[in-house]
């Protein structure tokens, strides 16, 4: 449930001023198309061009579909050139004449919306292929119905799945007793529901006093008179991200406050027969999911945002099941204890805050909990938001399943950032691996921040640390400050195994696995394989150089068009700059890269976009690329990635970055960074270097002989 209004205390608030905003009927019911597809934006653009792009992909006539963007006066970024390139007329636009606020401009979209059925999509969301068909063919034949949805995925900032959404019912259908379920928990995100729009007529629009929670309190008051459709495949994608929004919500208690509110005002209208039960155990869970969230919170050491969790749940409910829960979490937790022991004696803030701060001092002084095995890891926080994200979720991932995950305790340091802001990442972190479907894990890790040290506090801390857990994004300048250089090193992979091994021995092959990957001057013949395709004369140090012609800086000559000179699973490291542009078969090109590639191997690709003459200005560019381009190979995207597999695609990437960079001469380019997805195979090619080395050596004649010709690579791009 994504909201950004302002928070409106409680006092403010009774269910006797409920206001749910008039819908228009639409007067004339002849030549409506079936589907409204609206689409509300506010600022962030980051994920809007995929999102129009899925629609379209699936989009039928306008006399079927309407699809418009109504933008709630956005003061960063150009939706409506987006709408316009993207959408090529097919999408129509809107800019309301004032901010609305994301509730307003909801109902700003039921409003415009000419359709029999409206799809509210936020412009961070996805619909993947078949969405609009089989809802449509499913409401066609259940006329009574006043809302249909489908099972749809949690993913993250990259499109990675986090988890799914629960199984209503095994086959399509008209779900039982709903209103009894939906009533005490929320199973719905917008990007998986379509509403009647004669419904909103009847009921109203989204009711802003319900706030963060207005989409919950939506479906309740539909199900309190119709009934729902349920499609068991997964065909929407809600994704999880603008944490600082969400973080907003729960430092400050805001999102319990809602959601309590919001049982209040569905109470009001529930059947008489079921009202109190459903409010009271709607009450009751979410009294128990705020101190699920406390729990979490605290792992990152901030009793605070704890504590101001479990007070508004208490406000939901004291059952005996909410204060069992309660007491659970207090067993597990002997500082939170000692902080509400306090607030049951004197509740003044001052005095609350005063306890923490004093637990927090005695903290430090023993050494932050320390156990059998303790580690730390020095993130350069500066760093880009993803990859700080995939740095820390792998170094946490591999302790909460390891076997003996309650000997391991691991600092963070947090320099360059705020407590809160450090905090609320690893919770966030922590919460959607144990949401994963494949973790083992039993147990939340032991995780404290380090917080603003002195340093003498480091020199008390560090001989206690039994590694230094090493990251691609170290933030030396921290480490350096800490004087935490001669702590034993160990590399992410060996978590696993440092409770077995030898702490030096894990140490010893940590750096030396860490060295072999960054070490710029590794050669051939110590069992690296760099290859730069299309390399012409820019062929980096270090590098074997692949190119169609000879040339300058070409080791290999080979048709690049048909196959890569290299066995499978040869090659560690592959650079493509201004070279797959000149390569006919885009689907042949992804699938040799891929075949060549061990598994995990790196792909680093600069090409010219379709966003920009450059792709078109080259007579020798005879494929086109741009950022979308990428979807179709990458498994954060999976509705693209089947359909392209139906083309004949057979390999697999991750999508580390994409993105657009414009050179001096004004021409735009994708960067594509990748990793090969592929299982570990038992016939890798052991004489893979040699054979190489043999092909260089054969080919010198011709290297040493060759002028200064065309090759791929040219100042065009």
């Amino acid at each position: 449930m994504k909201m950004i209004e302002n928070f409106v205390s409680q006092s403010q608030f009774s269910p006797e001023a409920i206001e749910f905003p008039a819908i228009k009927a639409i007067s004339n019911n002849s030549d409506r198309p079936f589907w409204s597809v609206m689409i509300p934006t506010y600022n962030n653009t980051k994920y809007l061009e995929q999102t129009l792009i899925a629609v379209l992909e699936q989009a039928p006539s306008e006399e079927v579909m309407q699809i418009e963007v109504v933008d709630d006066c956005s003061t960063q970024g150009d939706v409506e050139e987006i709408v316009k390139r993207v959408g090529k007329g097919r999408i129509s636009f809107y800019r309301n004449a004032q901010n609305l606020g994301l509730i307003g401009n909801w109902n700003a979209c039921i409003a415009r919306a000419r359709g029999h059925w409206v799809h509210i999509l936020h412009q961070d969301d996805l619909v993947m292929p078949g969405f609009y068909a089989k809802l449509q063919a499913s409401i066609e034949q259940q006329p009574d119905i006043g809302a249909a949805f489908c099972r749809h995925l949690f993913i993250n900032n990259e499109g990675s799945k986090l988890s799914e959404s629960h199984l209503e019912r095994a086959t399509p259908g008209i779900i039982e007793n709903w209103l009894e379920r939906i009533g005490v928990q929320c199973f719905i995100e917008c990007a998986s529901i379509v509403v009647k729009r004669s419904v909103y007529e009847e009921l109203g629009g989204y009711c802003s006093q319900a706030g963060y929670a207005a989409d919950w309190e939506m479906w309740k008051r539909i199900a309190s008179r119709y009934q729902y459709w349920f499609e068991p495949e997964i065909l929407a994608a809600f994704r999880c991200h603008n944490l600082s929004e969400t973080y907003k919500y729960i430092a400050s208690g805001t999102n319990i406050v809602y959601l309590r509110r919001t049982i209040e005002i569905s109470e009001s209208y529930l059947p008489k027969d079921i009202a109190v039960d459903v409010s009271r155990r709607a009450r009751e869970f979410y009294a128990i999911y705020a101190f699920n969230i406390a729990q979490q919170i605290m792992q990152s050491g901030n009793l605070e945002i704890a504590v101001t969790q479990i007070k508004e749940g208490l406000k939901c409910s004291k059952s005996s099941a909410v204060m069992n829960s309660l007491a659970q979490l207090f067993i597990k937790s002997e500082d939170l204890l000692r902080v509400f022991t306090s607030i049951f004696v004197d509740t003044k803030q001052e005095n609350i805050f005063a306890t923490i701060n004093q637990i927090r001092e005695q903290e430090q002084k023993v050494g932050f909990g320390l156990k059998d095995i303790n580690l730390i890891v020095f993130p350069d926080w500066q760093q880009p938001e993803d990859l700080i994200y995939q740095e820390l979720s792998s170094v946490i991932k591999n302790i909460i399943n390891h076997s003996s995950a309650d000997k391991i305790k691991l600092l963070v340091d947090n320099t360059g950032i705020s407590s809160e802001e450090a905090n609320f990442v690893i919770s966030y972190l922590v919460f959607n691996l144990f949401n994963k479907d494949d973790s083992n894990a039993i147990k939340e890790p032991a995780i404290s921040l380090t917080g603003d040290l002195t340093q003498k506090q480091w020199q008390a801390l560090l001989p206690k640390i039994s590694n230094r857990v090493v990251l691609n994004i170290d933030n030396l300048a921290a480490i350096e400050g800490a004087k935490a250089e001669n702590i034993p090193v160990c590399c992410v992979e060996d978590i696993s195994n440092i409770l077995t091994a030898s702490v030096d021995s894990a140490s010893k092959k940590c750096l030396e696995t860490k060295t072999s990957k960054i070490d710029n001057d590794m050669k051939i013949e110590q069992d690296i394989l760099r290859v730069d395709i299309g390399c012409g004369d820019r062929k980096p140090q270090n590098f074997v150089g692949v190119d169609i012609h000879p040339g300058i800086g070409v080791d290999i000559v080979a048709d690049l068009n048909k196959e890569f000179p290299f066995p499978d699973n040869s090659v560690d490291e592959l650079r493509a700059h201004d070279a797959i542009e000149h390569l006919h078969d885009r689907i042949n090109t992804m699938n040799e890269i891929w075949r060549v590639c061990k598994p995990g191997a790196k792909v680093d690709i600069l090409v010219p976009s379709t966003d920009g003459r450059g792709a078109f200005q080259d007579p020798t560019h005879v494929s086109f690329w741009n950022i979308n381009s990428f979807l179709y190979y990458c498994n954060q995207f999976p509705a693209y990635m089947e359909l392209c597999r139906k083309y004949g695609f057979k390999g697999e990437f991750n999508a580390v970055k994409l993105e657009h960079i414009e050179s001096p001469g004004g021409v735009i380019h994708v960067i594509a960074e990748l990793v090969v997805v592929k299982p570990l195979s038992n016939s890798i090619h052991n004489q893979t270097l040699a054979n190489v080395n043999n092909l260089v050596s054969n080919q010198a004649v011709v290297k040493e002989n060759a002028q200064q010709v065309t090759t791929l690579t040219n100042v065009n791009g």
